[in-house]
């Protein structure tokens, strides 16, 4: 099994089947002459044919950003000059965990990116961006603000109990007005949103692009970081089952970590494509840190304490004066204000021993059935 036959593999045998030949072959040619354009010209750049092209296409940007940046900049890391290095195979695949680097026999190496944690993480920058944005032009309020919790808490209650952050609510449609019948979609849709009211859609749109580029940018640039500095040539290998398949994992010294997350934050402060850098690497290491709340003793044991990364990264940031401007405190604030409530929530949960049956019933309780949302704090 080559590297493309295993990156193909693990893709079909995925938590969801997708093809993009199966998707083109049932859009209508000229209703959706535009998305088929689109994807027939992702299909010609990606390595095979099951995977998402959309996030497929924002990891290969982040990479083509990754070169130009090393190729423009004399980037040095323990005083050595970086310079771009061929890349493995890559794609994306709907795998639970983490990303992976995985060999198959011979000498071949594939990184795979995973669709499950890309897409939690799209719905976390979503809500931190628009609170950010509305904070930042005065438009905030305590009716907007319980929306946007509610919300985070609706997308990690989706991610830890029903394992599909995608299953939470969008925000255009989680006013508590709309919620009276969560089943009746149609009926929803129809309603409008209070927080999309007072968005200037070009502008925040620019916000939102801006900081999404810098979040891929550091996933991409710490997988990245390991092929450069050679990791992938002297990693510790260990078996691995994804979906069914039997596969060599590399996995890394804790130190090996710590230099990629590093060298992985440098590369996306160097660049140039972001406004946002070090907004973007907190919200990444952010997503890790929410993701794997509940099974951090198993990460553990081949990834250092997501916080203990954190600590290193941004204590380099804070004490090199070049990167002083990417303020990331908005990030921090937000995210972490957030967390305490998802926290309390949970809390609140355990005492009063609330079980839920079903996702429209997390739901109900989240939007319509917890008092904990009724007094939150906002503004500055």
């Amino acid at each position: 099994m080559n590297a493309k036959e295993l990156l193909t593999s693990l893709q079909i045998a995925g938590r969801t089947y997708h093809s993009n030949k199966a998707l083109l072959h049932g859009l209508e040619s000229e209703k959706y002459k535009g998305i088929k354009k689109m994807i027939e010209e992702s299909n010609k750049e990606m390595p095979t044919d099951y995977q998402e092209s959309h996030y497929y296409d924002i990891i290969k940007n982040s990479f083509d950003s990754l070169s130009k940046t090393l190729n423009q900049n004399d980037i040095k890391f323990q005083g050595i000059s970086i310079r771009p290095e061929e890349l493995p195979l890559y794609g994306t695949a709907d795998l639970a965990g983490y990303n992976a680097f995985v060999t198959p026999k011979g000498d071949e190496k594939v990184i795979v990116f995973n669709n499950e944690l890309l897409r939690f993480t799209q719905r976390i920058i979503e809500i931190y961006t628009i609170e950010y944005w509305l904070t930042l032009n005065n438009l905030m309020n305590k009716h907007i603000k319980k929306i946007l919790v509610q919300n985070f808490v609706d997308v990690m209650f989706c991610w830890h109990i029903f394992e599909n952050s995608y299953a939470a609510i969008p925000l255009l449609y989680c006013e508590i007005d709309n919620l009276d019948d969560l089943g009746d979609l149609n009926k929803l849709y129809e309603l409008q949103s209070s927080i999309y009211e007072r968005i200037d859609f070009e502008k925040y749109f620019w916000v939102e692009d801006q900081i999404t580029i810098s979040v891929y940018q550091w996933i991409a640039a710490h997988e990245y970081a390991h092929v450069v500095l050679g990791h992938l040539d002297n990693g510790n290998l260990s078996k691995l089952s994804l979906c069914g398949h039997d596969v060599t994992e590399i996995n890394f010294s804790y130190q090996k970590e710590y230099d990629a997350d590093l060298l992985g934050a440098i590369i996306t402060l160097e660049s140039n494509d972001s406004l946002f850098p070090a907004v973007g690497i907190f919200i990444a290491m952010s997503c890790i840190l929410l993701s794997q709340l509940y099974d951090s003793a198993e990460r553990s044991l081949t990834h250092p304490p997501i916080q203990d990364r954190m600590k290193k990264v941004f204590s380099f940031v804070d004490n090199n004066k070049q990167y002083l401007c990417t303020n990331y405190e908005s990030a921090n604030k937000i995210i972490t204000s957030n967390f305490n409530i998802f926290k309390k929530v949970v809390a609140k949960i355990l005492v009063e021993d609330i079980e839920f049956t079903s996702l429209l019933e997390m739901q109900e309780f989240v939007y319509k059935g917890c008092d904990i949302f009724n007094d939150l704090p906002w503004g500055n």
